[in-house]
């Protein structure tokens, strides 16, 4: 069964209303297309996020960050955060992993845990070639793709790449 979006004609953002005249039923591909069209002819970042989460090229917290960036917090908003943390307690195991001493690891202490932790991952991409890697977050980054979908239970595919862990 095709599973249909509502889109806005017009958006909303550039004005367009809820009313059944501005509303048209797309497939999901369609209805990122719409943005990609939109943003390509007047270059609004809200049809970019549109365009680019629809298609799976970004996360909801990817286009969450693009939209706060640049964006600063008001006064009062810096307040009401304020507010929240006054009086709160730390209980003794959030004190615990504090790093008591104030000072940061070294990039090489980094690379030396994140290599312990990494797996290998046999990567197969839509020609057919076989890459082993050990980085599976950097891969899908340089390769626009998202890492959850080929994780995804050890055995995932995303546009066509295939990824399973070894």
């Amino acid at each position: 069964m095709t599973h249909y979006h509502k889109h806005h004609i017009i958006p909303r953002h550039a004005g367009g209303t809820d009313d059944p005249s501005n509303l048209v039923y797309l497939t999901v591909e369609e209805h990122a297309e719409a943005h990609r069209k939109l943003y390509e002819k007047y270059g609004r970042k809200q049809d970019l996020w549109a365009w680019k989460g629809l298609s799976g090229q970004w996360t909801k917290l990817e286009i969450w960050g693009h939209a706060r960036q640049g964006v600063p917090h008001t006064e009062e908003s810096k307040q009401k955060m304020r507010n929240a943390m006054t009086g709160r307690k730390l209980t003794e195991e959030h004190k615990a992993k504090i790093n008591p001493t104030g000072r940061k690891q070294p990039q090489s202490q980094k690379n030396k845990v994140a290599k312990a932790l990494s797996k290998q991952w046999q990567i197969t991409d839509p020609e057919g070639n076989v890459f082993i890697i050990e980085n599976l977050q950097k891969f899908a980054r340089d390769n626009e793709l998202d890492q959850g979908n080929l994780a995804r239970g050890g055995n995932g595919t995303h546009k066509k790449y295939k990824a399973k862990r070894l």
